[in-house]
C-alpha cells in the first residue's frame, strides 16, 4: 500500500520513540512532490507505525503533540480499515 504524509506528518513520525515498521525511514529518502511524502509500505508496517503513535501520544507531555499524534492515529486507522474490510 501507498501512504501519504505532509510535512507535519512526517516530522511527527521522525520523533517517534519507537518506529519499528521502517516507516520513518522510508521518508527520510523520500523527497516530497507538491508538499505530499509517499512512501510503500505492507499492513504489518502500518500496524507498527499506530502502535508506535499510540504509545508517543500517550506518553506526550505536550497536549499539541498529543493532539497531532491522536490525528495521525486516527487518520491511518480509517485507512487500515479500508484494507482490512476489503480482505
Amino acid at each position: 500500500m501507498r501512504l501519504r504524509f505532509n510535512a507535519k506528518e512526517r516530522d511527527l513520525i521522525q520523533d517517534l520513540t519507537l518506529d519499528e515498521s521502517g516507516v520513518a525511514r522510508a521518508l527520510e529518502s523520500t523527497e516530497p512532490i507538491s508538499g505530499v511524502y509517499e512512501v510503500e509500505c505492507s499492513l504489518d508496517d502500518l500496524d507498527h507505525l499506530m502502535n508506535s503513535i499510540a504509545a508517543d501520544a500517550n506518553h506526550a507531555d505536550n497536549p499539541k503533540k498529543e493532539t497531532a499524534l491522536d490525528g495521525l492515529f486516527e487518520r491511518l486507522g480509517r485507512i487500515q480499515d479500508k484494507y482490512d474490510d476489503a480482505l
